[in-house]
């Protein structure tokens, strides 16, 4: 799927959990569309741009080790989103990242957070 389709295929996606949750697990099945959703989401002045942080929330929210690939990528860019539907959900998955970060239990998410990112969270 190119981003092109991927962008078509986000005209789909609506506020439903049921939505959400099947286009998140899209993601989880096809990693090589990951990068393509963050791009999208980062074309901050397309509304489009909304419904790729409401799929990568809920992929985050299934399986957050699917972002970490993409971390510098993201937390370089999150600070150009200024959609309120869109800024909800990056801060949502920043919210996740804190918490395994500071989990009792060891994970991904610990080794993998380096000081500039940690400092952008």
């Amino acid at each position: 799927m190119t981003t092109k389709q991927l962008y078509e295929e986000l005209n789909y996606v609506n506020h439903s959990r049921e939505k959400r949750l099947q286009y998140a697990n899209l993601l989880l099945n096809n990693t090589y569309l990951v990068p393509k959703t963050l791009d999208i989401l980062f074309m901050t002045d397309d509304k489009i741009s909304c419904r790729a942080a409401w799929i990568l929330e809920f992929m985050c929210g299934e399986q957050l080790d699917a972002i970490i690939p993409h971390l510098d990528y993201f937390t370089k860019n999150m600070k150009y989103v200024h959609f309120d539907s869109a800024v909800r959900p990056v801060a949502k998955i920043c919210e996740y990242l804190a918490k395994a970060y500071y989990a009792k239990t060891d994970n991904a998410i610990k080794q993998t957070l380096t000081p500039p990112i940690k400092n952008v969270l």
